[in-house]
């Protein structure tokens, strides 16, 4: 593997996550079977080790296989048009920070790999999945890197999502899971919400925010457009995490179509 950052070997802060997988397609996250990690320590060129044991050269087997990159929000996208989320297909709120290439190995063929990744602004937006699953306050269990909350932490004041303002991890992670903000220190203890469209367009115009926070794509007009209209209704409604007004069906109609094209926006398959 051979990493640069816009053509320049990586700086002492930045580290690049890489797999090799086994299966995986849009429909399936597949088996991780090889991992490795470009840094300046290395000068951006590593060997791809396996997932036991990273320091051993993974060999495989003559075949197709996925080269994925852990990708930041904002950060361009190295593996091109041919790349694709594992088993995002299946749910459009799945965790899109890993992006994959299939790749077919020859039989004594050695795989090389040489990227350049671009750094924001103007890159990748990410999914609710991912702004709830990379964040300190998360139930996952892969020691991610609490990108929520440093993202959070870029925006004096909070984020406004109808009514309340979001600054802390565990509302923002409340409302990403379309649930109510009950203690506002703890996190999974609202009720599920998934159904109302005030609650479901709240969790993708949060993560759109956390997005154009990130320095993603902020130039969408489709989405800003989308992301205005739902906010105003929110606000209209006097949502405030917990409840909201009653909304009337012009509005339901606008905050699910709202809802839907940011939601596009956060997979990076709307039209811009």
């Amino acid at each position: 593997m051979v990493k640069t950052v816009a053509g320049q070997r990586p700086t002492a802060t930045q580290g690049f996550d890489f797999e090799v997988r086994n299966g995986a397609t849009p429909s399936s996250v597949g088996t991780t079977i090889g991992s490795g990690r470009a840094t300046a320590a290395n000068g951006g060129l590593v060997t791809i080790g396996t997932a036991a044991s990273p320091a051993t050269p993974l060999l495989v087997a003559p075949g197709t296989y996925q080269f994925c990159e852990f990708i930041l929000p904002g950060w361009g996208n190295p593996l091109g048009t041919r790349s694709f989320v594992p088993g995002l297909a299946l749910d459009s709120t799945a965790d899109n920070a890993f992006l994959c290439l299939n790749v077919t190995v020859a039989a004594g063929a050695n795989q090389t790999f040489t990227l350049d990744n671009r750094p924001p602004p103007g890159g990748q937006a990410k999914t609710i999945g991912f702004w709830k699953n990379w964040a300190s306050c998360s139930g996952s269990k892969g020691k991610q890197k609490p990108v929520l909350d440093q993202t959070l932490a870029k925006i004096s004041g909070g984020i406004p999502v109808g009514n309340l303002k979001v600054s802390s991890c565990p509302v923002a992670v409340d409302l990403l899971n379309k649930s109510t903000v009950a203690d506002a220190a703890k996190v999974g203890d609202g009720k599920k919400m998934a159904s109302d469209p005030a609650f479901n367009f709240a969790a993708q115009y949060l993560a759109f925010r956390l997005n154009i926070a990130a320095e993603a794509n902020s130039a969408c007009a489709p989405a800003n457009n989308a992301s205005t209209t739902g906010q105003a209704i929110l606000v209209a409604i006097a949502f405030d995490g917990q409840k909201h007004a009653k909304i009337s069906k012009g509005d339901v109609e606008r905050l699910n179509a709202a809802a839907g094209i940011v939601d596009q926006y956060n997979n990076n398959t709307l039209t811009c």
